[in-house]
């Protein structure tokens, strides 16, 4: 199984929803072409990005064996302070009390998370920019704004298909496949489905790894030609609109604005280019 990517689906756009609450975030996509990566620890979803090792597979002999000595490497490798023989004494107890070696497993749940935590922000994009739940949830009710993206470009070509799941992922403590571990950051629940996510996987200063950009203080720099659009959502209040467009007027190279109209003989949103004196007495743009 692969992970799919926009660039394989052959995606043309993606977008990225978000709040007008702290006006200075728009204006540092705008104006120095930089977005914002976030905390793992900021998701709003408790199961996002956390993994969960099983322990009910180590009454098998032949898997018990296996992860001991895969907790055995790892002791080796990164606790050098210890003797040959404290080694000897952990692997020891490892093999002859089955709790302690449960408690070994229930503490990498917690420590991996941290690890990983410290190491990696990503960037959420929806496949859809007109899903009224995706605007109501992240788009501060629909008063917020939506960031139009080319997925042709080499980074947002890159970006990982999110993947619903009915049951949660049981990890195994010893898988070194790299492919696998990597889905950690692409699994959620199917109740998510709607949100038709992908995501982009960066890593956090100071960790660096060969293939993966890097943020600085969160941010990452946009390629040339990477930011299509900002569409100005449906309830956005007329104050807040009149500073965006002020703000979207700065960008250099200049920006295409659009807005959702809010159709009036069905449920649904309709994205369009932005029509001048288009502001209504509540912001609400209908059609």
């Amino acid at each position: 199984m692969t992970i799919e990517t926009a660039q394989s689906l052959n995606l043309r756009r993606l977008y990225h929803y978000q709040s007008f609450a702290i006006p200075e975030r728009l204006t540092r996509i705008l104006i120095d072409r930089k977005i914002y990566f976030s905390d793992l620890a900021n998701l709003n979803d408790p199961w996002d990005c956390r993994p969960f090792f099983r322990t009910s597979n180590l009454d098998e002999p032949s898997e018990r064996d296996r992860v001991i000595r895969w907790f055995t490497e790892v002791d080796l490798k990164w606790n050098t302070s210890l003797s040959g023989m404290e080694h000897i004494k952990r692997c020891e107890k490892l093999r002859n009390d089955p709790s302690f070696l449960k408690a070994q497993v229930d503490q990498l749940t917690g420590k991996m998370y941290e690890s990983v935590r410290k190491q990696y922000r990503i960037y959420c994009l929806s496949q859809h920019s007109d899903c009224p739940l995706m605007w109501a949830h992240y788009s501060d009710s629909c008063r917020g704004f939506c960031l139009e993206f080319s997925a042709q470009t080499g980074f947002f070509g890159e970006a990982l298909k999110v993947e619903y799941l009915k049951t949660y992922p049981h990890l195994d403590p010893a898988e070194t496949d790299d492919f696998e571990n990597s889905r950690l950051f692409i699994r959620k629940s199917e109740a998510w489905k709607y949100e038709n996510e992908f995501r982009l996987i960066v890593t956090q200063h100071p960790y660096t790894f060969q293939g993966i950009p890097s943020t600085v203080d969160g941010f990452v720099s946009l390629q040339p030609g990477t930011l299509l659009s900002v569409i100005i959502g449906p309830m956005m209040p007329a104050e807040d609109r009149k500073l965006l467009l002020k703000l979207a007027k700065g960008a250099p190279g200049g920006i295409q604005l659009k807005e959702v109209i809010v159709m009036p003989d069905r449920y649904g949103f309709k994205i369009c280019e932005l029509e001048a004196n288009s502001i209504v007495h509540d912001g609400t743009r209908r059609g």
